[in-house]
């Protein structure tokens, strides 16, 4: 059974996916690691005055030079907040036909060239589903890949938005969207969440038995900066006493407040969800406050670690019978992290294979060694 799955997918993909998120358009370093695939998200495509975008037409353009250099991309349908900025309300059924109007123009728009389509990114997380709720964002999902279906039904197409929790979802999505291609997976064991590179296959084996459906792990890597939380609940509430509150039971009670003591760019982060999803993206902020990763391992936050973890990670990867890809996050390093704005945060400033001078990190090597080897 895995293995014809895995054959279909491999019909529209050409094979395993190499890949890897947020590249720079240095094609030669990108070749040399033996990277085939490039991921990213594509812009909105029409100003206001219903004109294409130069934004889309520059992102459309950049595209075209990756596949003409023997690269393909893996390009991501915009998000819910897009199109609500656009004046699109996705909440009702006529905003999610023009969701699944603009996602079919995409695929056609892109169908010469060799793409494999994911459907928006991580609903399954509040901050990136926002302001949208669980159901309504499982309703953008179904609608995003009606839409790729209809614009290109020779392209692959999945999503990214499995986790336990969602897996009722993901089946729901199936069943309304007549099935996709594959199902993405981002794994981040040993930072976000615990676990290690003896988890990854675990976790792929598992989602697979259920959904029955090739995986491709769509984000997953290891940071090289960063300290470990040794206990989080009380580092957490350390935290919490210093904005006024005696307990996490406290805050909680007080949400509101809470939120407007946090930095500006997370609090904004946090109003902009779902009323019931407040309370789980302040969670999930808490380590861009502390700057620290919540999850203690064995593995360090160092570039040598990085490499370690890739040299375990990866060979598994390679001989997994269920996955049909692997995309890591990701290719240089950024100056500020991207949810915060703070430099000194280590969540999203040191994910990547090449430093913010152009240099390689140890872990650069190690992902060359396992994707170029025959």
């Amino acid at each position: 059974m895995s293995n014809r799955n895995l054959q279909a997918l491999y019909k529209k993909t050409g094979g395993f996916i190499k890949g890897i998120c947020h590249p720079n358009n240095n094609i030669a370093l990108l070749k040399e690691a033996g990277i085939e695939w490039v991921r990213r998200d594509v812009p909105f495509p029409f100003d206001t005055d219903g004109k294409l975008s130069q934004h889309y037409l520059d992102f459309k353009k950049s595209s075209r030079m990756f596949d003409a250099n023997g690269i393909s991309n893996i390009c991501i349908t915009p998000y819910p907040f897009m199109f609500i900025q656009a004046g699109i309300d996705v909440t009702t059924r006529e905003g999610l036909a023009q969701v699944t109007e603009i996602c079919a123009f995409l695929a056609e728009d892109f169908k010469d060239i060799k793409i494999c389509w994911q459907a928006t990114n991580e609903m399954h997380i509040q901050g990136f589903r926002a302001p949208l709720n669980v159901i309504q964002a499982k309703d953008f999902l179904v609608a995003s890949i009606k839409g790729i279906k209809q614009g290109n039904p020779s392209a692959a197409v999945g999503h990214n938005s499995l986790n336990d929790e969602w897996l009722s979802l993901c089946m729901q999505i199936e069943e309304e969207t007549g099935g996709c291609d594959y199902i993405g997976l981002d794994l981040y064991d040993g930072k976000w969440s615990s676990g290690g590179p003896d988890t990854y296959c675990e976790k792929i084996d598992h989602y697979y038995s259920i959904l029955q459906k090739p995986i491709i792990l769509m984000e997953f890597g290891f940071a090289s900066k960063g300290d470990m939380m040794e206990d989080p609940e009380a580092e957490a509430v350390a935290c919490l006493k210093t904005l006024g509150f005696d307990s996490i039971e406290n805050a909680i009670s007080d949400l509101d407040s809470l939120i407007d003591m946090l930095p500006e760019r997370i609090a904004d982060r946090v109003k902009a969800c779902a009323p019931e999803d407040r309370l789980n993206c302040v969670m999930s902020s808490m380590p861009h406050i502390l700057k620290k990763w919540p999850v203690k391992n064995d593995i360090p936050h160092t570039e040598e670690g990085q490499a370690a973890f890739f040299a375990q990670l990866l060979p598994l990867l390679m001989e997994n019978k269920h996955l049909g890809g692997a995309v890591i996050f990701c290719m240089s390093d950024s100056t500020h992290c991207f949810y915060c704005g703070e430099s000194d945060c280590p969540c999203e400033t040191g994910w990547s294979l090449i430093r913010n001078d152009g240099s390689k990190k140890p872990a650069y090597d190690v992902v060359k060694k396992v994707f170029t080897q025959k």
